[in-house]
Parts: C-alpha cells; structure tokens; sequence
C-alpha cells in the first residue's frame, strides 16, 4: 500500500510567498491565497482567491493535449482572447457536464445545439438566426422561428434589409424584407406577388391599390384569376362561418358554409328591434318601381334590375351612396343596391294583393247566389 507524503512550504507569517527564477519572482502567493504569475501583487476579488496572470505576449494561458497546443486564453490592449488551437478548433462550454454553447471552427454559434456550417450564423435548439454574413443572400440579418422544417423542407427567415421591398429564393425557401432601422413608409413585398404597403392596404396579384378612390382606411385589394379569393370550410357538412361582420355593436353579419351551400346573413334577432309593426302598402310601393333592362358600358352585355337613385326614391333602404357623388378629386363615388331589402316589401305586397283576390272571389260568389 502506497502512501502519499505531503510537502509543505510555510512562510510562517502574514507575508508573501515568492518563487524566484534567475532573481526574478515568477510566483506570488499572498496572505489571502491569491496567487500570481508574472506579478508580486495579484488581484484581490470580493474576497474570493484569485488567479492573476501578467504578460506582454499572447499565450498567458496556454493548455496542451498529449503535447499539442489546445489554445490560449490572453489579454491585450484591446480584448480578452480565447483563442482554439486544437486540430478542430470548437470552442465549447458546459455546465455538469453538458454542452450549452459551441463556437465551430467556422464561427458558427450553437446554442443548446451543434450549428451547421453555414454562413457565420446562430443556431438555436428550436430555431436559427444569422447575423454579420459574408453571403449576398443573407447580408445584414436573419432570425427564423425554426431554421428547417424536415417534414416539409421549407425555411422560414425573416431578413433586414436597407430595401424595404427585397425578394431572395434560395435552396426552395421564400424570404421577405422588411425596411430597415429608422426607414418609415416603406413597403413589404412578398415573393413579388404579394404586398403590404405602408398605408396597411394589402394587395395580391397588384402592386397598387387597384381603385384608389374607394381606399379609406384599410383594404384587402385582390387581382388575378378565378376566383379571385377562396375561403375554405374543412369541417364537413355542419354549418360554419366562413366571413363574420363586426362592428362596434358586435357580430352584425356573417357568411356562412355548409356541405352545399353558401348563407349570407344579416342580423336580424327580434331583440335587436323595437316600434314592430306590420307593414302597409307594400302594393303601391311595388307599383312605383320602375325595373329596367340595359347594357353595361365596360362590355356591352345585357343586364336588368333597378336605377339605384329611382329605387332610392321607393325603397331607399336598397340603394348605398348619393346620387351624382363624387370624391375630392372629382372622380364618381357610384351608387350601388342591395335587392335583398325589397323581399319584405314583396311579400306584404303579395299578401295585400292576395286579400284584394280574396275579396274579389267573395264578391263573385255573392253576386252568383243572386243571379
């Protein structure tokens, strides 16, 4: 059985403890055990023992392997320096024994995660960012929630830019810009296709609002093909909202789905009325209505309805708008109907006509009797 002897260097007082070379102190241990290397009076932190190194060259610090440089931890005049010299010179750091960070040979930096080469970038454990790029594509900055999706191969990123209109596709993911720090009124533009302006419109199929002189506030402009926008209902034949309408009062409308047909519903609950009363001479507004047929200027096709401000004048509930309205620039602000308000109005008149019929035949029978 071996046994360990324990050699002691005791300076038997609250001074230093010096190690000479050649004259020179290499190393000092003070009273409070802090201990320094290249100076007699090492730092002092808090209390706590202290490791003081001085040094005019790099390599204050230096740790081998097996005889080969690993690196060197240094100070000049202008940073402190971890610099790796090992044959794949990671820098890593961890707390019990697991990796938290990892600095790659490339420069790539990993956190909670081993970074893939590419580009100088951050990795997160659920996501990745990119920041001081040398690539075109990427050259100020990126942040992704999630820097690839395997199930479906897409990259998400978000990209800063000094454009604010910028589009890159690369490798099958589709970016966008936004503007850069400190630029206002600037667009964002996706895939080219797609823009949100800075006015809040946003515009698909168009780079512009496409009638400008209806834009106040905010719209959703849509140019293309058929259709021009599809709403979609995937819970099978039960009846959903596919648009609701909202107002300051609450929901005041909706459109609706089901497996085969399509409501447009307008609010209509007895709750939300008051002064009900039947309605009278429907008859006589049915009689003032003038309904037309015509062309459409724009083509040339047929068409048959109503004159908005002549229905305005019977039922001015249908008609939206004022008759000859124009916008401040003098272009028409046109008027337009909703013949869905004249279903009541038919009908009361159906039932006035109806109890003119009624009486009639009775006036029939009564005259036959006496004949």
């Amino acid at each position: 059985m071996s046994t360990v002897k324990t050699y002691s260097v005791d300076s038997g007082d609250a001074t230093n403890l010096t190690l000479k070379t050649n004259g020179t102190t290499a190393v000092t241990v003070d009273s409070s055990q802090n201990v320094g290397i290249g100076t007699s009076s090492p730092t002092s932190i808090a209390g706590y023992q202290s490791l003081t190194v001085n040094g005019s060259t790099s390599g204050l610090i230096s740790v081998k392997y097996n005889g080969t440089d690993g690196g060197y931890i240094y100070t000049d005049s202008t940073s402190f320096n971890f610099d790796s010299k090992a044959a794949t010179p990671n820098v890593v750091f961890k707390t019990n024994g697991a990796e938290r960070m990892r600095i790659d040979s490339s420069g790539n930096l990993g956190l909670g995660v081993t970074p893939s080469a590419w580009d100088n970038r951050v990795a997160f454990q659920n996501g990745s960012a990119c920041f001081a790029s040398s690539s075109a594509n990427r050259s100020v900055a990126e942040i992704s929630a999630n820097s690839y999706l395997s199930s479906t191969g897409i990259f998400r990123y978000l990209y800063s830019s000094a454009n604010a209109t910028l589009y890159q596709q690369a490798t099958g993911q589709h970016v966008w810009f936004t503007a850069g720090s400190g630029t206002a009124g600037n667009a964002i533009t996706f895939t080219q296709a797609m823009t949100l302006d800075a006015s809040g419109n946003l515009l698909v199929g168009t780079a512009s609002v496409i009638n400008s002189s209806n834009a106040i506030g905010q719209f959703l402009n849509v140019n293309g093909g058929r259709p021009g926008i599809a709403i979609g209902n995937s819970v099978g034949s039960s009846a959903t909202n596919a648009i609701i309408f909202i107002n300051s009062n609450g929901t005041v409308g909706s459109i609706q789905t089901s497996a085969s047909a399509t409501s447009y519903v307008t609010s209509s609950d007895y709750r939300l009325k008051e002064d009900i009363a039947p309605m009278t001479g429907a008859l006589a507004k049915v009689a003032a209505l003038k309904p037309v047929t015509y062309k459409w200027k724009v083509d040339g096709s047929d068409g048959e309805g109503f004159i908005a401000h002549e229905l305005a004048e019977v039922v001015p509930q249908c008609v939206t708008g004022e008759k000859d309205a124009v916008d401040a620039e003098g272009n028409p602000v046109y008027q337009g109907i909703d013949t869905s308000f004249l279903v009541a109005t038919l009908t009361a008149a159906i039932q006035e006509q109806q109890a003119i019929i009624e009486q009639l035949k009775a006036d029939v029978a009564a005259l036959k009797v006496k004949v």
